[in-house]
């Protein structure tokens, strides 16, 4: 960000800093599982990572009287989980001599934090979690892809 404005060097880290983006500290066994379906992942994408701790949670609390607000709840365990990794590998992109991701990364949150406040005003039936299950969603993919050019990066 050296040659970055001031004033966009300030809204970066306002927005990383607001309480939208703070995450809760992942616990150990969903940052196992994670590993775990990562590691063992046939296909090598990991999408089918992306939901492994929340939708077995979100199917055990679905009868439940605040169904939806336990939902989130299991939404927002995993999506401590998937922020951690995205950092870890943000952090590896920049050690490494990696591309300055500082502006993407600024869109990419500002994108999902205007996007994902909509899932909260539809029926939850549709959509159980809103826009937590949304930010888990988001931030997983979003370590996917970097981690992909995080590896690429690291080969060369």
């Amino acid at each position: 960000m050296k040659n970055r404005p001031r004033h966009f060097r300030i809204i970066v880290i306002c927005l990383l800093c607001s309480p939208a983006f703070a995450a809760p500290k992942a616990a150990p066994a969903d940052r196992t599982a994670i590993n775990q379906c990562l590691a063992h992942d046939k296909k090598g994408d990991g999408e089918a990572c992306v939901g492994i701790v929340a939708d077995p949670c979100i199917a055990t609390v679905k009868s439940g009287a605040s169904y939806n607000e336990a939902a989130k709840a299991c939404a927002t365990r995993e999506f401590g989980v998937w922020n951690e990794l995205l950092q870890q590998t943000m952090k590896g992109l920049k050690s490494s001599g990696g591309p300055d991701l500082a502006e993407s990364q600024s869109n990419w949150l500002k994108s999902r934090e205007a996007m994902c406040p909509l899932f909260d005003n539809i029926d939850p039936g549709m959509y159980l979690g809103g826009s937590e299950y949304c930010r888990l969603q988001e931030t997983g993919r979003r370590y996917l892809i970097l981690d992909k050019l995080l590896q690429a990066v690291s080969e060369h």
